[in-house]
Parts: structure tokens; sequence; C-alpha cells
């Protein structure tokens, strides 16, 4: 799985750390605040308005971790994955994700799936990385509800339901994501877990390789569309263009476990 050793802290950790300026987390982390001591952690470590300081940010961070703060313990956590560039140590990722995933921390839950998955700092467990993921996925999780539709549509520690899988690939890709476009067209052009719908399985085909998910099975596949169809499936991905959020050119580079 590759994805978490991709993800970088700042995506994941700025939108907590822009709430309030340097000054202001500053007086509050050092009055105890912990999400305080979290976004002054994670400013002194991205050197946000700033000098960089990557020591003094982790001792913050660990101290707001230490009272409790999840996405303190998720940063924790992806820190101690490696994202930082340290040699990971995988037994204390697994401690911290837990901690912000017992606290229904989303991102801990889908990571700490990710890790019984692979089994990282656990026994490896498809189940237990099934259950995480999906409750991660049930809170909006992006990565999750990826993971979890494939996980669903191939059986993999969850039971096996095509129709459910494809479900949950559609939000993903309804929500930009490229891979699961892909995926969805590919189940459109063969009709598992949805009906065979070509038009629609070259919609998503284009969207994915716009976002630059491309596919050459795929590319022969509207080859064979009459120019009627294809016309069709550029105005559907057109309006959805129009209407869907920006693609996850993350996840087009093909950093996901479900590959």
């Amino acid at each position: 799985m590759k994805r978490l050793l991709l993800l970088a802290l700042l995506a994941l950790a700025a939108p907590a750390a822009q709430a309030q300026s340097l000054q202001e987390a500053t007086e509050l982390a050092k009055a105890g605040d912990p999400k305080a001591m979290y976004d002054l952690g994670v400013m002194l470590i991205e050197g946000q308005d700033v000098e960089a300081d990557v020591e003094a940010g982790r001792e913050w961070t660990e101290k707001a971790a230490g009272l409790g703060h999840p996405p303190a313990q998720h940063a924790l956590g992806l820190l101690f994955a490696g994202v930082g560039g340290d040699a990971p140590d995988w037994d204390k990722a697994e401690q911290w994700f837990r901690s912000a995933a017992e606290q229904g921390f989303a991102p801990a839950e889908y990571h700490l799936g990710v890790l019984y998955a692979e089994g990282r700092g656990v026994e490896r467990d498809p189940v237990e990385a099934g259950e995480w993921i999906k409750r991660a996925a049930l809170q909006g999780h992006g990565d999750a509800i990826l993971d979890y539709g494939i996980m669903v549509f191939r059986g993999e520690g969850v039971q096996k339901d095509e129709a459910i899988g494809a479900q949950w690939l559609a939000v993903a890709a309804g929500q930009g994501n490229p891979v699961a476009q892909n995926r969805l067209a590919r189940i459109h052009a063969l009709g598992r877990g949805v009906e065979a719908d070509p038009v629609e399985a070259a919609k998503w085909h284009l969207l994915a390789s716009e976002a630059g998910r491309t596919d050459a099975e795929l590319d022969t596949f509207v080859a064979t569309l009459s120019e009627e169809q294809r016309a069709d499936a550029r105005a559907r991905a057109a309006r959805f263009t129009a209407e869907a959020p920006a693609p996850d050119k993350r996840a087009a580079k093909g950093d996901s476990r479900t590959q």
C-alpha cells in the first residue's frame, strides 16, 4: 500500500494550523491549549510564517498528542510512518493512529486500516482493515471511500458485493478521484455490479484520462463505439466537469493501495 508513505503532512494538517496566527497559536499553546499546540507544531514543521524548526514542531505536536488531541495523534502517526523522511517506526505509528482512530478521527481510522491491510505494526488482518476503512468511508474520507469500494467489489476482508462496491466507487468518482473513475469505467464496460453502459464507461474513461489516469484497454474499447456514442460520452463528461470538484491529481499517479 503506497498511499500512506506518499501523503504529505502539510496537506492533512495545514487547514487546522491556518485557523489562527502564529502569535495566537504560540500564546494559546503556552497556556496549555492542545489544539494550539498542534497548530503551532505544524507551523514550525512546515515553516508557515516562521523559520522551520522540525524538532520544536515535533515537540509541540507530541505535547498535543499526549493531551489526547486526535489530529496531533494522527500527525505523529504519520511522522512515525516516515512521511517526514525518517525511518518508519510502525509500532509507534500504529499506537498513535489507534489513539486517534478510537476517538473517531477519520484519517486515523483510514490509516489504521492501511496498517492492518499491510501488516505493518500489527498482524495483517484484512477483516480488521475493512472495518477501520469502512468507518472512515462512512465519515466521507475520500481515500477510504475509494479503497472500501474496491474491497467490497473484490470481497477483500469484507463480504463481496459488486453492486454495493460499485456504489462506493461511484461516490469516489463523483468526488473527482481518477482511480475511481477508471474503475467505474471498467465496470460499466463489463457490466459488473452495474448494467453495461458503453457510453457511461467512455465518459468515466475520458474524465480519468484527462486527470492523468490512462488506460490502453479502455482506449481500445472506446474506439469501437460509434461517433454518436463518443459524442454523447464527451457531452456527459463536459457536464460532469462543469459541476464536479477538481480531480485528485495525487490519485491519478497511482499512489493507492488499490492498484
